[in-house]
């Protein structure tokens, strides 16, 4: 009988962007979060050992469904995701992500992956205009492992808007006492239009 994980891998379907907006696909959105640093300091990283295994959830603006899900690499210091980084390239290129439920019960063991493109199926500006919209996209930090809630890291959509459409930063990880207790790697590409759609 097949994983569950290997279940939602198979049937899992990137939402469309903007969420609701049906019509032909004018581009794509790749997301990657490939790696997250806990703070050496951190109650995340003192609390756990090993080091939290994460999960991280991504809801677009507007999106009903329950979202994807990304596992990136945990990593302990600078010089740990300095290899990490270096040694994850091959793994990341033909990697998915996985639906989840709103719950984090399915946050426990090996599903979701750490790139994903999602359709577009609206013109550039059209899309700029949703980016400004939502202001903000949240990325739900989790233990997969405990099943509980560890911070957010946020990414200001103007970032994206001011970049032509691409951005590479690490992201403060805050918790629910405004305590940032980490940091995650997140890149994502935005290409409205057929002649620029040849990501590899």
């Amino acid at each position: 009988m097949a994983s569950s994980s290997a279940v939602f891998r198979k049937n899992f379907v990137p939402p469309t962007l903007p969420p609701k907006v049906s019509g032909a696909i004018k581009g794509e959105v790749v997301v990657a979060v490939d790696s997250a640093l806990w703070n050496a300091n951190s109650a995340a990283a003192r609390a756990t050992k090993p080091l939290p295994s994460p999960c991280i959830r991504l809801l677009w603006w507007g999106e009903a469904g329950r979202g994807t899900l990304f596992r990136p690499h945990p990593c302990a210091d600078d010089h740990e995701f300095a290899i990490r980084s270096a040694n994850s390239a091959a793994a990341t290129m033909g990697t998915t992500a996985v639906a989840v439920r709103q719950d984090i019960e399915p946050l426990a063991g090996d599903a979701g992956f750490n790139r994903v493109a999602f359709p577009v199926c609206c013109s550039r500006t059209h899309f700029l205009a949703y980016l400004q919209d939502m202001k903000t996209i949240s990325f739900d930090v989790f233990d997969s492992t405990e099943r509980i809630a560890l911070g957010t890291a946020s990414l200001p959509t103007a970032a994206l808007i001011d970049g032509a459409g691409r951005t590479d930063e690490f992201l403060s990880i805050v918790n629910d006492e405004s305590v940032v207790i980490g940091r995650l790697h997140v890149s994502i590409s935005a290409c409205i239009s057929s002649s620029c759609c040849n990501h590899t």
